[in-house]
């Protein structure tokens, strides 16, 4: 479907579809990524090595970027999400079975390689569908969408345990059902043209330096939380399940915060409230430690959340600002490749500096590049 052509029902009924999908798919990576980080922990692996088994599911975009713009045109928007998350739920369904480091990595690169897939095709139909007046609010729905599902995967876990296949097998069940609004939606998906040339990319990501480093440090900050902060909290003494709700805490923010970064996106300069966002991050990242073993630790997780997603809620708006038509599956690629890189130097960052000051190490290497 041609988005300009697009009517308002039919333009509301592709992107509820979408939506519909990005919430199960956040679901499953807000239970997957404490999951494998815990489930590591527990087979007695150390914060370093959890930290290179986080980066390898983001290592895994990079492998697969150069080649998505051409796979949004052909087979189609449709087909890349679903064979995407096919991939991923097998991957991690057959996690808790393999017992060798290296095939863990394996597996964890899979599940990069079909969240991926997933990711570029969602948020491109997603910024394609959307039009200029209101694309604040469309993608603050949108990060309030995986912001819910994010937040609601950690509290899944207490009922499901963090032991054994179980947990793993009921987060591929729900991944599973992200198929069902994608293949509901697939005559309303918008047409994606796009070149097959790898270098549009990198000529994107010149042209949008800001977005870029939005979304780096949006990464940086949210997977180096998700993937060590569960680490982080069992070494200043928290139990399990307090370290399961904080990392909730901190995707609720990411839910409950960004439909007012987005309405506000639609009304004031949006590179001013950029910056301001920045700021909050660095604020609560300095906050984290003094507030450790009382109960503000808890709404400045909850901020740290709200002003990491909203340096992505942000830079995506930017971008869609930027980019259309031929240029926004390259554009869009390029922005999931820069929270990615993000996604790989935040837990290993953080992972090395708690290995050099435990366990504050993994606040001050997320807070320098902030800065």
């Amino acid at each position: 479907m041609p988005a300009a052509a697009a009517s308002g029902g039919a333009r509301i009924r592709s992107l509820a579809a979408v939506l519909a999908s990005c919430f199960c798919v956040g679901m499953t990576l807000g239970m997957a990524t404490p999951l494998v980080s815990l489930a590591m922990e527990a087979r007695g692996y150390g914060s370093l090595t959890i930290g290179l088994m986080a980066a390898s599911y983001s290592l895994a975009m990079f492998a697969i970027g150069p080649f998505v713009p051409a796979l949004l045109r052909r087979p189609g928007p449709v087909a890349v999400m679903i064979g995407g998350l096919a991939v991923a739920a097998a991957s991690l369904a057959a996690f808790p079975h393999v017992a060798a480091l290296g095939g863990m990595f394996v597996l964890r690169f899979l599940m990069g390689v079909g969240g991926g897939l997933d990711w570029v095709a969602s948020e491109t139909w997603i910024s394609a569908m959307s039009t200029d007046r209101i694309r604040g609010r469309v993608v603050g729905v949108y990060t309030t969408v995986w912001g819910g599902g994010l937040a609601l995967g950690p509290i899944l876990l207490i009922a499901t345990g963090t032991g054994g296949p179980l947990p793993f097998a009921v987060a591929a069940g729900i991944l599973a059902l992200a198929f069902l609004p994608v293949l509901l939606a697939r005559g309303m998906a918008p047409s994606l043209p796009s070149g097959t040339d790898p270098s549009s990319i990198l000529r994107a990501a010149r042209e949008a330096r800001v977005p870029m480093a939005a979304s780096f440090l949006s990464g940086m900050c949210e997977t180096g939380y998700v993937a060590l902060f569960p680490i982080y909290g069992l070494e200043i003494g928290m139990s399990r399940r307090a370290v399961v709700l904080v990392t909730s805490a901190f995707a609720a923010g990411t839910l409950l915060l960004q439909p007012a970064v987005g309405w506000l996106a639609d009304r004031v300069d949006r590179r001013r409230l950029l910056v301001s966002a920045a700021a909050l991050v660095l604020a609560c990242l300095a906050a984290v430690p003094v507030a450790q073993g009382t109960p503000v630790l808890w709404p400045v997780v909850f901020l740290w959340g709200g002003g990491a997603a909203g340096l992505y809620t942000l830079g995506l708006v930017l971008l869609g600002d930027r980019f259309s038509g031929l240029d926004l599956p390259a554009a869009n690629t390029g922005y999931v490749m820069s929270y990615t890189l993000g996604m790989v130097l935040g837990p290993v960052m953080g992972g090395a500096g708690m290995r050099i000051w435990s366990p504050h190490g993994l606040i001050a290497a997320l807070a320098i590049p902030v800065a």
